[in-house]
């Protein structure tokens, strides 16, 4: 029997197949871990989500 997969493990390898940077992908799940509870909204222009360009990702977070 095949073991299910987490949430992490999908997110490392769509991250690991578009070759974003493992650090990154780790802070990021980091960051959403500590955040259990709380929104995180985030903004991205079309031309950037387009090609691929998270790193003008404005985000904000706030914890309930």
């Amino acid at each position: 029997m095949l073991e299910e997969s987490t949430n992490e493990d999908r997110f490392r390898a769509e991250a690991a197949s578009r070759n974003l940077p493992a650090d990154e992908t780790e802070a990021w799940i980091r960051d959403v871990k500590e955040l259990d509870g709380g929104v995180i909204h985030w903004v991205i222009r079309r031309r950037d989500l387009a090609v691929l360009r998270y790193d003008r990702v404005h985000r904000s977070t706030d914890t309930a």
